[in-house]
C-alpha cells in the first residue's frame, strides 16, 4: 500500500514491555495500491472511544448511583449494604441546612461488593439467590429508592421517577475462591454445568428473569427499572464462550426494551470495543 503513516494498535489483557518495532517497506510506489476510505470512521457507525454515553443514549439519564449491596452473612451489619430510605434521601435530595434544595441522583445501579464477588457467593445459585433477596429485601435498597424518591418528589413538588439499573453475574468468574459446586438454580433438579454453552446462557437469561420478576412483584411508582450492568470489568477474551455468554446477554436485555450498560476499568480489555460487545 502507498501510505505515509502507520499505526500500530495492540490489544493486550497483561502488561508488556515492548523493546522496538520495525516496519518494512520501499520507496518505489509505483506498483503500490492506493488506500481508500471504505466509510468506517464517518457517521453513526464510527468506533467512539474514551467518551461517556450521551443522555439521549440513555434515555435522559445523567447521574447514576453505584449502590453497593449484598455483602456475605458474615460481614453483614450494622446496615453495611442495606439501603434505608433515610440512607437514600441524601443521594436522591440536594439536602441544605436540613432542607431540600433540588434533586440529584436520578439513578441508582446496585451491584455487589467485592467481598461477595471474591466469596464463594458469587459463584453459586443459593449465592445468586441470596443477592436477589438483599436487592429486594423489605423497606430496603430497591424499596428503599421507592421510598426516598417519594419524598423527594412530595417535598419539591417535582415528579422525581427514579432509573434502576441492576447487575448481571458471570457464569465463570476466574478469582476468589470456589465452591465445589455452582448448584441448581432453576429447580430442575440437575447441577448446573457451567462447562456448558447452553447451560451458561440459561443460567444468565434465569438471572435477569428473576431480577425482573421481583422488581414486578409489587407496584412501585416512583422507580422504573431501566436496564441491566455487566458486572464483570473487563472482557476476557481468553476465557472459554466468554463473547457468546455476553452477547446473548446483551441480545436478550436489548429485546426485553432495557439499556444494557458497563463500567470497565481505565484501558480494560475490550474497552474500545464497546459497541461490538453489545453495550
Amino acid at each position: 500500500y502507498c501510505a505515509s503513516w502507520v499505526r500500530f494498535d495492540l490489544d493486550i489483557h497483561d502488561h508488556i514491555w515492548i523493546e522496538s518495532l520495525s516496519l518494512y517497506g520501499c520507496t518505489d510506489i509505483s506498483s503500490a495500491a492506493v488506500i481508500t476510505d471504505d466509510g468506517s470512521c464517518n457517521g453513526s457507525d464510527a468506533r467512539i472511544v474514551n467518551r461517556y454515553p450521551s443522555y439521549d443514549e440513555l434515555d435522559g439519564v445523567h447521574n447514576i448511583l453505584l449502590a453497593y449491596n449484598g455483602m456475605p452473612p458474615e460481614f453483614d451489619k450494622d446496615g453495611v449494604g442495606r439501603f434505608s430510605v433515610d440512607d437514600m434521601l441524601p443521594y436522591l435530595a440536594y439536602i441544605k441546612d436540613g432542607k431540600m434544595q433540588d434533586t440529584f441522583f436520578d439513578s441508582v445501579l446496585f451491584l455487589p461488593f467485592a467481598r461477595y464477588t471474591c466469596s464463594t457467593l458469587y459463584k453459586t445459585a443459593d449465592g445468586w439467590k441470596y443477592y436477589l433477596d438483599n436487592t429486594f429485601s423489605e423497606g430496603e435498597n430497591v424499596d428503599a429508592v421507592d421510598k426516598a424518591a417519594k419524598i423527594v418528589s412530595d417535598e419539591l413538588g417535582v415528579e422525581h421517577n427514579v432509573k434502576i439499573f441492576l447487575p448481571i453475574f458471570h457464569t465463570k468468574p476466574t478469582y476468589g475462591e470456589f465452591p465445589d459446586s455452582f448448584g441448581d438454580i432453576d429447580g430442575d433438579g440437575i447441577e448446573e454445568n457451567l462447562d456448558d454453552l447452553k447451560t451458561c446462557k440459561k443460567d444468565t437469561k434465569w438471572f435477569i428473569d428473576a431480577h425482573i420478576a421481583r422488581f414486578a412483584e409489587k407496584e412501585r411508582k416512583n422507580v422504573t427499572l431501566a436496564g441491566f450492568y455487566w458486572h464483570e470489568e473487563s472482557i476476557q477474551y481468553n476465557r472459554p464462550n466468554e463473547m457468546e455468554i455476553l452477547l446473548y446477554a446483551s441480545e436478550y436485555v436489548h429485546s426485553l426494551g432495557y439499556k444494557f450498560i458497563w463500567i470497565p476499568y481505565y484501558q480494560a480489555w475490550g474497552y474500545d470495543n464497546w459497541k461490538a460487545n453489545g453495550f
